[in-house]
């Protein structure tokens, strides 16, 4: 990329040559070197600016169409993502898969639960069937012991 990309990059993006340098943490006088040529442009600053600017061809076909603004990350379809929600993500992703493990260990205890209701539901079922004077099949009962 040539000196001109440069500072139509810094341009795009609405930044003087120091606020340009700041955001890039460099001196300006560095800034001012790329520019006229003088020193090799590092491929970061070029993909920081170029951001900045709104473009995210750098970064390959996945963000072909995407654009940043005002620190807004906008998709082809007009979706937009603030830079507090995109730094979010780790965290969201990490909460979300928290609640997946709980639920799947939740589901585990509904079904546990659920059979176990199924069998008190079938002794009952058992139980309420016996006819008057029934003698229970031998060692299901206790006998007292006086």
């Amino acid at each position: 990329m040539d000196k001109h990309t440069l500072r139509t990059l810094r341009q795009d993006a609405g930044l003087s040559v120091d606020r340009a340098a700041a955001f890039l943490g460099i001196n300006p006088r560095t800034l001012r070197r790329w520019e006229a040529g003088d020193s090799r442009i590092p491929p970061a600053a070029l993909v920081a600016l170029s951001v900045a600017a709104g473009h995210l061809d750098p970064y390959g076909a996945p963000f072909a169409g995407w654009t940043a603004r005002n620190g807004e990350l906008a998709t082809p379809e007009g979706e937009q993502f603030h830079i507090g929600t995109v730094r979010a993500a780790p965290f969201l992703r990490q909460t979300v898969r928290a609640l997946i493990d709980e639920l799947q260990r939740t589901r585990a205890e509904l079904a546990k639960a659920r059979a176990d209701l199924e069998l008190a539901r079938a002794l009952v079922r058992s139980t309420a069937e016996k006819k008057p004077g029934q003698v229970p099949p031998s060692g299901s009962v206790r006998r007292r012991r006086r």
